[in-house]
């Protein structure tokens, strides 16, 4: 599990009152490496062929938040960004790097990562933390979050449009999931009573 996570900052930021416009489009987000690792390029190509049809039931928003090393091999299209970007100005956003994404967590409803491996993403334990839904691919780093409330977890693009199907026709989570496991505090107690039974 790693270094674990403050979740006490996030808990103080989700408790702060921001001012968000109240919104019908359901909002979307990616945020981390724009690399073909983590799928980015096939999340770009759906989300570009689900704003064409223009359907009223899948109305959405794609934030990507991070950076992109566009002169490497494993890096997303840069000129396919920018098309999809301009060809749907109002639905698909791009953010360079950002060093703190809560707010954008904050004000979306939605948070995906397709990544072909994962270590403990504390992204998605931060969208978790901030009520949002997650849509994760089925790789070993994202299992973990399988037992908790709002995850799914998605193998190729038939489940993961199913899944965004879903998400977008859901008004809201039920239950916020726990997050406890995840927590600098737990993973301390978990390497103190490790190291004790040495």
């Amino acid at each position: 599990n790693g270094e674990g996570i403050d979740l006490t900052s996030i808990r103080a930021f989700n408790n702060q009152n921001l001012d968000f416009n109240p919104r019908r489009n359901k909002n979307l987000l990616y945020a981390g490496r724009l690399l073909k690792s983590k799928n980015v390029d096939q999340l770009v190509d759906y989300f570009d062929e689900l704003f064409d049809q223009d359907d009223p039931n899948m109305s959405a928003t794609l934030t990507l938040v991070g950076d992109n090393d566009f002169g490497s091999p494993y890096s997303v299209n840069e000129k396919t960004l920018q098309r999809v970007a301009s060809k749907h100005p109002d639905k698909f956003k791009l953010v360079v790097y950002q060093s703190d994404v809560k707010p954008f967590m904050k004000g979306c409803d939605v948070y995906i990562s397709l990544s072909k491996r994962e270590g403990l993403p504390f992204s998605v334990v931060e969208a978790l933390a901030l009520g949002c839904e997650c849509i994760l691919s089925d790789v070993p780093g994202h299992k973990a979050f399988k037992p908790l409330a709002g995850v799914t977890l998605v193998k190729g693009m038939a489940q993961f449009e199913n899944a965004v199907y879903g998400a977008l026709q859901r008004t809201a989570l039920e239950n916020a999931p726990s997050l406890e496991e995840f927590s600098q505090e737990t993973i301390v107690k978990d390497i103190h009573s490790i190291l004790c039974k040495l």
